[in-house]
């Protein structure tokens, strides 16, 4: 975890709004590989193991995030004709509608798959911090180097409330029931921060420009918005 990410979360519990507080038990240069987490109010402790902040011991509130995970496939294109999204094609179009080119900040990938494809994601932005939100226990282990990369493991976390300060995120991607996470996306997110809904579901999209998202594009398995 990079050590100065505890700024942009929250505690989950008492949500002050003040961030987290980093202990470190054992680094490499700005990122924590062992530690722990703790809120300055009312005391709780979050772990951090092999650089993942671990949520499990928290326990999931109504409305948890998915945890199955959704390997990239065959789809079908509009024509009828086949067509592979393998990691890589996955990544390289995720980060391009993400913005990553341009984007700064912090980044949330969260829903089934998602979180592997953080490492080949955050290789397109410079400036950018990944939360990988894995609901899995199996999530693999990082390396140290590919921590180094910019991923920082978010597992188990509670989906109501997000760990995360108000308008800390710059930019996040969505796979799963997305209205459900709406008010956290619009609390989270910064003025101008951009959301990708991959596969959204039927009134989905017109639930975020109801409530103040800017439409910027879509198709048939993604819907692109800005918070305005």
């Amino acid at each position: 975890m990079f050590l100065e990410l505890a700024e942009a979360l929250d505690c989950p519990e008492c949500r002050s709004g003040f961030g987290l507080v980093a202990f470190v038990d054992e680094a490499d240069g700005r990122r924590v590989i062992r530690g722990w987490l703790g809120c300055p109010m009312c005391e709780i402790e979050i772990p951090i193991e092999a650089g993942a902040m671990d949520f499990r011991s928290r326990g999931s509130p109504e409305g948890a995030a998915p945890t199955a995970s959704e390997p990239p496939g065959e789809s079908v294109r509009a024509d009828g004709t086949a067509q592979i999204n393998g990691p890589e094609d996955t990544a390289v179009r995720l980060a391009a509608l993400l913005g990553l080119a341009e984007e700064r900040g912090v980044i949330v990938l969260l829903g089934p798959g998602l979180d592997d494809l953080a490492l080949p994601v955050v290789r397109f932005g410079e400036r950018v911090e990944v939360l990988a939100w894995s609901e899995r226990d199996s999530a693999p282990t990082l390396s140290v180097e590919e921590l180094a990369e910019g991923i920082n493991p978010l597992r188990a976390a509670p989906e109501r409330p997000w760990p995360i300060r108000m308008g800390s995120l710059h930019a996040m991607a969505l796979r799963g029931p997305a209205e459900r996470a709406l008010e956290e996306a619009r609390r989270c997110l910064c003025q101008g921060g951009r959301i990708v809904l991959l596969d959204p579901g039927e009134g989905d999209a017109a639930a975020f420009r109801e409530a103040g998202f800017e439409e910027l594009a879509r198709d048939d398995t993604t819907w692109v918005g800005e918070r305005r």
